[in-house]
């Protein structure tokens, strides 16, 4: 799971209001009775984590 996620550039953010440019996987979420991989979570440039169902 390296691949990461990137948004377009939209111009310098001074530090007090840091945008989400760059996410990278940190885990997969998993079905509990069949083991799928059901979506993944990302962890993004700010730190803030996130859920992305597939």
């Amino acid at each position: 799971m390296n691949c990461p996620v990137r948004l377009p550039d939209q111009g310098s953010a001074n530090e007090a209001t840091r945008e989400l440019l760059e996410a990278r996987p940190v885990a997969r979420i998993r079905d509990e009775h069949t083991g799928k991989t059901i979506g993944h979570i990302y962890e993004w440039n700010t730190g803030k984590q996130v859920r992305i169902l597939l």
